[in-house]
């Protein structure tokens, strides 16, 4: 049995060039630790990590299709720093900067990781882990500038710089004042003051050096010039250089301070940069897989892998091969002739299972399925060692020994060239003795070879299959692609005889392979041409199938589109019948209304002529009647409808229209006036109580009006026309009965009679207003009327 391993065997990826691939991928990385991470990115062996590693880079992928990625490209590795603060280490300025570099960045990428946790939600949970230290971050933003530590560190900071730079600017002033002396120019190099060790000097001649006394911080390099700060400036530039010391004392206190707070958030901050390794990890992966346009393996339970149109990561035109491994072909035998492509297969195939099993999106098409192992064994290439005295033959053994020992289920075994190097009776025998070793320990294999038995012992063993690259014996030239369930040829006599070699030649050498051999070898080679046969028939035919679906498929579209058409004529007639209906419904609607409009108009002309002759009546009877004198009596005690009294106001008798209301009111008729008054300011009229009948003109109207006219109207029954013309009378008779508020009973029913009457209402110049009845006024069944009396 295999031993179980948790790291797969580094020599076979070596063999397979997976270094390559982690180099690629670090490439793809932003920051120095997802770099690092990608260098030390190996093959999982724990199906549930390789699940999770792979949807961390569908996640990946999603993320930068939408998100263009994160900003972690500022974060540094700042391991080291935090470590040298946490043991009480002071940080210098530059340290700080990536500190402050690496919090801005872990806090941008957390905030935006975070408002996507449905789409991410693995990438989610790193982000969570991203280091947010906002006031740390802030107060290293303000204190740090591109020459270092700014005034904003600390007021004591800004101020012995300030002064610093007030005690050299006077200073200079007057080394400068001195430089105009013309008496002092002769002993100058050059008029000018220049900066020596931290002093201001001026260049004097060597030979003038007692004309200008003072301490010599420097010379030139031919000795002729002397840099002299002048004695009168030595306690300016000793207060000047005192300031600068405390400004530098300062500089180091606050970065100790910030080390200090440093330290103190040195574990969470260790945290992010380890999250971040892990994101930047990911999208790396997520641009790996776009470049080489990969798609996310299935995985396998029960020990298959099937590869779609494979192709070599590592190669910049690779061929793409399909190939199916698993229960009943467990092993599969590929020849071929040489620079065929079996090596390149073998190396596809064990790369992009390694790789998937990294989390690695791989580059096939969809349906490409893995199964996540414990080993991958490799002998690929010649590992000969000249030190240690090994054939190509040895070296292939020794790897092959430990191969042995590490065989068993679920384990793949890729071996180029088997038992090649020796004796080709006895290497072909010792191939076939290991490959029943693989087979029996149930692992899966692939293995490349030219011996003719290893073929026929795919032919007769269970769970082994033969498999060939592609060749074209007339052209000479490989398609390197992988065919499953045929054996290949090398061809060698065909390329020989093609190249040129002799025919007798190559007619001695059939005769010295024998005749057995030979018929093998033409056997396969018929088997392989029919092959070649029938995998272009098959390509004809399903050429032929694909062009006959294509043409269902278009007349299925014709015919959808056929149908969509009837559909969306169909809709425009009956969209263009029911604007016509509803254009007849709008133009019945306008008849009946202005037809309802000229009946109503109708009705008020013959109410107002009426109105009009009954004014003239009373005019009229006014004419004959005396004007009353003003009666000498009291207010009376009451009033009745029908009463004559004696109206102040206008010093004529009128008749009482209505009872009195609750503040003691009522309304009185004075010929063709109406108007209200209180019982107190009328007097009792010169005669007694006149009968009704004695009233006469808009007296008497009112008053037979007020007698007989209801405070409501039923119109439950009638249709919409008829009950608006009797409403309309019915709001003449109210109106002229006095009556303040009337209630019209519509009824519930379907709304329509009740929609007529509100639209009836609406802006009549005698209502005040409408409403729905209130509980106990009948609901929606009743509208109360305001009507202006």
């Amino acid at each position: 049995m295999a031993e179980v391993l948790g790291r797969l065997d580094e020599r076979s990826l070596r063999l397979l060039e997976f270094r390559a691939v982690q180099e690629r991928l670090a490439s793809r990385c932003d920051t120095t630790v997802g770099q690092a991470a990608a260098l030390n990115l190996w093959p999982e062996s724990d199906p549930g990590q390789v699940r999770w590693r792979l949807l961390r880079t569908a996640e990946a992928r999603r993320l930068l299709d939408r998100a263009g990625g994160l900003p972690l490209g500022g974060v540094r590795d700042i391991g080291p720093h935090l470590r040298r603060a946490a043991l009480g280490g002071s940080l210098t300025v530059e340290d700080l900067v990536e500190v402050e570099q690496s919090l801005s960045s872990m806090r941008r990428s957390r905030q935006q990781l975070l408002a996507g946790r449905e789409d991410w939600p693995t990438l989610w949970e790193d982000g969570q882990l991203l280091t947010e230290i906002p006031d740390l971050e802030q107060d290293l933003q303000r204190s740090l500038g591109p020459e270092g530590l700014t005034d904003e560190a600390s007021p004591e900071l800004a101020r012995f710089r300030r002064a610093r730079r007030e005690k050299e600017q006077a200073l200079r002033q007057r080394l400068e004042a001195l430089l105009r002396n013309p008496d002092l120019s002769r002993y100058l190099q050059e008029p000018l003051v220049t900066l020596r060790r931290g002093r201001l000097c001026l260049p004097v001649l060597r030979e003038h050096q007692q004309r200008i006394p003072g301490v010599v911080h420097d010379a030139s390099q031919t000795g002729q010039t002397l840099f002299i700060e002048p004695l009168f400036a030595l306690e300016m530039g000793n207060e000047a250089q005192t300031l600068l010391r405390q400004a530098e004392q300062e500089e180091e206190r606050i970065l100790a301070a910030f080390s200090a707070r440093i330290a103190v958030h040195a574990l969470p901050i260790e945290a992010g940069l380890a999250a971040t390794a892990a994101l930047d990890l990911a999208l790396g992966l997520g641009r790996l897989a776009f470049d080489m346009h990969a798609v996310e393996p299935e995985i396998d339970s029960g020990g298959r892998i099937r590869l779609r149109r494979a192709r070599h990561p590592l190669l910049r035109d690779p061929v793409p091969i399909d190939l199916e491994m698993g229960p009943g072909r467990r092993l599969l035998v590929v020849t071929g002739p040489n620079t065929g492509g079996k090596t390149v297969s073998l190396k596809t195939a064990g790369l992009l299972q390694a790789m998937a099993q990294c989390g690695m999106h791989v580059p096939a098409e969809a349906g490409t399925m893995v199964s996540v192992l414990s080993d991958i064994l490799c002998d690929i290439g010649d590992e000969q060692s000249i030190e240690q005295s090994l054939s190509t033959f040895s070296s292939h053994m020794t790897a092959i020994v430990d191969i042995a020992r590490r065989l068993g289920p679920n384990v793949l075994v890729l071996l180029d060239e088997i038992g090649a190097g020796t004796d080709p009776q006895e290497g072909a025998a010792l191939a076939q003795a290991i490959l029943e070793r693989i087979a029996q320990s149930g692992a899966l294999g692939l293995v490349t070879t030219h011996y003719g038995e290893l073929k026929a012992f795919a032919y007769a063993t269970d769970d082994v299959e033969n498999a060939s690259m592609a060749f074209d014996p007339e052209t000479l030239q490989p398609s390197y692609r992988l065919q499953q369930g045929a054996p290949g040829s090398s061809y060698a006599f065909v390329i020989a005889g093609r190249l040129g070699l002799g025919s007798d030649i190559v007619a001695r050498a059939k005769e010295l392979l024998g005749q057995e051999q030979l018929q093998l070898t033409e056997v396969l080679q018929r088997v392989d041409a029919l092959r070649r046969r029938l995998e272009q028939e098959l390509t004809a035919a399903e050429s032929a199938a694909r062009i006959a679906q294509a043409e269902a498929s278009r007349s299925e579209e014709l015919r959808r589109e056929a149908d969509a058409d009837r559909r969306s004529l169909r809709q425009q007639l009956r969209t263009r019948l029911d604007a016509e209906v509803q254009s007849a419904r709008q133009s019945l609607r306008a008849a009946r209304d202005a037809l309802r409009q000229e009946e109503l108009e109708r009705r008020r002309e013959d109410a107002l002529a009426e109105a009009r002759r009954r004014i003239e009546d009373v005019e009229a009877a006014l004419q004959d009647e005396e004007r009353p004198a003003p009666p000498p009596g009291p207010a009376p005690q009451g009033v009745a409808p029908g009463d004559r009294v004696f109206v102040p106001q206008v010093g004529q008798e009128g008749s009482v229209l209505s009872a009195p209301d609750d503040a003691g009111r009522v309304w009185v008729a004075v010929g063709s006036l109406r108007l209200q008054a209180a019982i107190q300011d009328l007097r009792i009229a010169r005669g007694k109580k006149q009968e009704t009948k004695s009233a006469s003109g808009w007296a008497a109207l009112a008053q037979q009006k007020a007698q007989t006219v209801q405070s409501e109207i039923t119109l439950i029954g009638m249709r919409a026309e008829e009950a608006l013309g009797v409403l309309d009378r019915y709001l003449d008779d109210a109106q002229v009965a006095g009556l303040g508020t009337v209630r019209v009973i519509h009824g519930k029913g379907t709304g329509a009679l009740r929609t007529a009457v509100h639209e009836f209402l609406q802006g009549d110049h005698r209502v005040k207003g409408h409403r729905l009845g209130a509980q106990g006024e009948g609901g929606v069944g009743a509208t109360v009327v305001d009507l202006d009396i």
